[in-house]
């Protein structure tokens, strides 16, 4: 794990963290007083993908990027380029030689199924 301060990687170890809504509480090894974590206070810290577990069924976004999309009918309608994030929820950018077609990633609803290892996604959509 490590931190960027002007434009240099700075490695931590983190003690214990702590999951909140919106947010992850952490005690950095070596980091025993206010004065020292408010240097770090709001920094973005990187985690390698391989530190994080996953469940079964769970994926990274990265994995979701050039996956191939399917509608009910099982008629291809592009890979994912991007996934674009809003307030209410995230958007897949799923482009086809065509157009660029724009899907709410909403789970159950619209989202049917994630096949990571195949690298399809199905999805509840009409063109």
């Amino acid at each position: 794990m490590y931190f960027l301060k002007n434009n240099k990687r700075h490695q931590i170890k983190i003690k214990k963290w702590k999951s909140k809504k919106n947010y992850f509480l952490i005690k950095i090894e070596n980091i025993s007083n206010r004065n020292k974590s408010d240097l770090l206070k709001n920094k973005e810290i990187f985690i390698y993908s391989k530190q994080l577990k996953k469940k079964k069924d769970e994926y990274f976004w990265y994995e979701i990027i050039t996956c191939k999309v399917y509608n009910s009918e099982k008629k291809f309608l592009g890979k994912v380029k991007n996934i674009i994030n809003t307030p209410s929820n995230d958007i897949l950018m799923i482009n086809n030689k065509k157009k660029e077609i724009l899907v709410p990633f909403i789970e159950k609803k619209i989202i049917q199924k994630i096949q990571i290892k195949k690298k399809k996604i199905f999805i509840n959509w009409k063109i």
